[in-house]
Order: structure tokens, then sequence, then C-alpha cells
């Protein structure tokens, strides 16, 4: 079985986080900020290539670095398939489970 290890990138003067998730070879980097030599020498630090980026929105409250980091790295854009761009993407599409005793799921 193959360990996910998530790294927190945090911005706390926006009180915002991205994350970079890895096997220990390879990563995918969630929502991150526009200043992505944070995300580039952490990947650089932990020895492991960037292969998906995703936004798991678009955000109005910063401007994202996800599109220049997976044009920079090769890696495959992914953003939701409702949203609307002007560029080359993988389109997710979120699923909804049922609220089971008060409680929200979400899957992406």
């Amino acid at each position: 079985m193959t360990t996910i290890h998530v790294e927190v990138v945090e911005t706390s003067s926006l009180g915002d986080r991205g994350y970079l998730a890895h096997d220990g070879r390879v990563a995918l980097v969630v929502d991150p900020q526009r200043d992505i030599d944070r995300i580039l020498a952490l990947a650089g630090r932990l020895g492991v290539r960037i292969t998906h980026v995703a936004e798991t929105h678009l955000h109005n409250d910063y401007v994202s670095g996800a599109l220049a980091l997976a044009r920079l790295t090769g890696a495959a854009y992914l953003v939701a398939g409702a949203d609307t761009v002007g560029f080359e993407r993988l389109p997710g599409r979120r699923r909804h489970q049922p609220a089971a005793a008060g409680r929200s799921d979400r899957r992406c």
C-alpha cells in the first residue's frame, strides 16, 4: 500500500492554505498561491515531480498560481468542469453525497 503524505503550504497573512500531496515520487498540488516558488522549492526538497495541479474552485480572494505551475512543470491542470475558463484543463466533476445525520460530505 502506498502512503500519501500531505504538506501544507500556508499563507497566514491571507488565511489561506495550499497543499502538496505526494507518495515520495510524484505529487498533486491543490490551490497554490501565485508565488509558486514556494511549491517548487518544497517539491525539490522532497524530491518529487509535480504531475497534477488542481483548483478546488475559481478563487476570487487571491491570485492563483495553478495555471502557471502546471505550465512550468508540464503537469495536468484540473479545474471543475462547470467553471468557464479560457485555457486547456482537465474538467473535474463534483459529486455531492446525501447528507447523513447532519453531516455534509463532498467528494470531487
